[in-house]
């Protein structure tokens, strides 16, 4: 693997007082950028947590992004011996914070398909998390096919706005995930219902690659 990269975090980004005061009433705007996949990239804060917003969606939501909060409640028991986990969309990287703040500190592989989604990432990511995070800019389709590492704990949160790649909802894909897990390992799948006929396929094909595995919903979120 050799599309990673290196950047600094940013941990004080100037932030006017008005607009800190203003984040605890709404989310407040802080910063827009834009790229090839997603012309529009807006970095908001509201009550201490950063979201990552694109025209038509939520990316992150800090360490109450409701999804991953829920998977990682329902493993607790298992976190303690976790030392690898690879996230696969990292958006603002909600999944290590949210570690962090169970009191975990595994080391983390970062992938997502936009640098600019991962460079926001690791700007806003603590300093002392830095030495134990891996940031790889590549699709996660291809990152798969090319794997050879295991993890002890895999997260899928891949979008692109408000849909879901086609390759998330394939048995090869899955299959590649359940064979980079070590023994006793987790995989954990936020999926989003926009069609009913793709959604009733990933769980045939859920119920086929990891039989026995549970599933919580909120609203079109499947986890």
């Amino acid at each position: 693997m050799t599309d990673c990269f290196a950047t600094k975090s940013s941990p004080h980004l100037e932030i006017p007082l008005y607009k800190r005061l203003l984040s605890f009433l709404y989310p407040v705007c802080i910063e827009r950028r834009s790229s090839p996949l997603h012309p529009v990239l807006d970095l908001y804060l509201h009550c201490d947590h950063w979201q990552l917003a694109t025209d038509d969606a939520v990316y992150s939501d800090g360490k109450r992004y409701r999804p991953l909060i829920t998977a990682f409640k329902q493993i607790r028991k298992e976190l303690p011996g976790v030392q690898q986990v690879l996230v696969l969309g990292t958006g603002l990287a909600s999944a290590v914070h949210i570690l962090e703040h169970m009191d975990f500190h595994p080391s983390y592989t970062l992938v997502d398909i936009d640098k600019a989604v991962l460079t926001w990432a690791i700007e806003l990511m603590p300093q002392h998390h830095l030495s134990r995070i891996e940031p790889i800019c590549m699709d996660a389709q291809v990152f798969m096919q090319k794997n050879k590492r295991l993890y002890q704990l895999i997260v899928c949160d891949v979008f692109m706005g408000r849909s879901v790649p086609d390759f998330v909802s394939s048995s090869a894909f899955l299959e590649q995930c359940k064979t980079s897990l070590q023994p006793g390992g987790h995989f954990i799948l936020n999926f989003l219902e926009i069609n009913k006929s793709v959604y009733r396929e990933i769980r045939r094909l859920m119920d086929h690659v990891f039989p026995g595995h549970t599933r919580t919903e909120f609203g079109i979120n499947k986890i």
